[in-house]
């Protein structure tokens, strides 16, 4: 490259910290740059498919990270080189490009992931008050959802939370205890579904769930029937939870996702089951 069409290598840095790849496809390395922007682009998704798993310890996010950042940086040091020259409007179409990418590459990952900050005790002592939680969307898109699993659902279609309240019209995170026409009792502390007790929780203290007659360990037992295609979900923190027990079951459109980890704070991330 002629010095009379090249600029500092600096700014094949500058064009990759502007766009991943770009100071590479600048510089004549056009399969190259598309190459890192690709793995640069694809990595971080990859990463947290595979930290949702729960064969995934919650704290191997510190690891992925900074498997991603290395992998950044190495794109970032093989662009450290001469590129075309780029007149003003050049810079601000990278500028734009950069954008519009940044843009699709958030409603793709909103589309895989969300994150949800739990703002309530209803679940304790699965998830607590001030736990970060990662929803996985795609956990239900080539499975039905599992009894036992915590899952994150809309509420927006749910007639019996009144209008105006707090909760409306966002996500709640509550533990799925009923399939389509299961058939639920609780009482005494202990939850049955068609005749048979489950646990949920740790085996050594299951979670002890209350019906919602009374405070403390009612002796009656209370029955719901789920109709077929509806899901019922109840809060571990059951005397303190706002859940099916009130306002009814949920459809299967209303399922968000499932939560894959609790991963802040620190001292509690974990897999939540």
């Amino acid at each position: 490259m002629s010095t009379a069409t090249a600029t500092k290598r600096w700014k094949g840095l500058l064009a990759s910290l502007i766009l991943s790849g770009a100071g590479q496809f600048l510089c004549g390395a056009r399969r190259r740059g598309i190459i890192w922007f690709g793995i640069v682009c694809a990595l971080p998704l990859f990463l947290l498919e595979i930290y949702t798993s729960p064969l995934v310890p919650a704290k191997a996010a510190i690891p992925l990270l900074g498997v991603n950042m290395i992998v950044w940086v190495a794109m970032l040091y093989d662009s450290h080189r001469p590129i075309r020259r780029l007149r003003w409007w050049g810079w601000v179409i990278l500028i734009l490009l950069s954008f519009a990418v940044s843009d699709m590459y958030s409603r793709l990952a909103h589309h895989l992931f969300q994150v949800y900050h739990v703002p309530t005790i209803a679940m304790t002592p699965t998830i607590s008050d001030g736990d970060d939680v990662i929803v996985c969307r795609f956990a239900y898109w080539f499975r039905e959802p599992h009894r036992g699993d915590l899952i994150a659902f809309e509420t927006s279609g749910i007639k019996s939370i009144p209008k105006g309240q707090a909760a409306r019209d966002v996500l709640f995170v509550k533990r799925l205890v009923g399939l389509p026409n299961d058939v639920i009792e609780i009482g005494g502390g202990g939850i049955s579904v068609n005749k048979t007790k489950i646990e949920f929780g740790d085996p050594a203290h299951p979670i002890e769930y209350r019906n919602i007659q009374r405070g403390g360990l009612p002796q009656e037992v209370e029955s719901y029937s789920v109709p077929p295609g509806e899901y019922f979900l109840l809060g571990d923190n059951s005397a303190n939870s706002y859940d099916s027990r009130y306002w009814g079951t949920i459809r299967r459109s209303a399922i968000y996702g499932k939560v894959a980890k609790i991963y802040w704070p620190w001292n509690r991330m974990s897999t939540p089951h």
